[in-house]
């Protein structure tokens, strides 16, 4: 009696589009084939869906976890981008591929070392 059971909400996805399913020839002279990015248009869409996530759950997302393969680092990296933006405006802004305005106490958590290997690698910085 009064005692409410605690309710845990998990959101699944799948990484954007990869861009070796884009340009087929990518992987013959890439430096690890096995591990593509996403392209321009997967990252987008990721950013997109956590935009809607933002809009439309009905909750909050604490944490996100990603798997350390470039393209789900970059796909989380765009979902937490997205869940984290300061207002309205910054969806236009990453879309314009403009830098994004992000308040990262939105997401407590989501996992820093797949961020890391991503910069180690010397790729282009992730916006967050």
């Amino acid at each position: 009696m009064g005692t409410e059971a605690a309710m845990q909400h998990v959101v699944v996805m799948r990484h954007g589009d990869r861009r070796d399913n884009a340009e087929p020839l990518w992987t013959a002279a890439a430096e690890r084939p096995w591990d593509p990015p996403l392209t321009e248009g997967g990252r987008d869409g990721a950013y997109c869906a956590g935009r809607r996530f933002r809009r439309e759950l009905g909750f909050p997302i604490h944490r996100a976890f990603a798997s350390p393969f470039l393209r789900c680092a970059e796909t989380a990296a765009e979902v937490v981008t997205a869940l984290c933006a300061v207002d309205h405006d910054d969806d236009l802004r990453r879309l314009a591929g403009e830098t994004v305005s992000v308040d990262p106490a939105r997401v407590k958590e989501w996992l820093h070392w797949a961020l890391e290997l991503y910069r180690h690698l010397h790729l282009d910085p992730l916006p967050v």
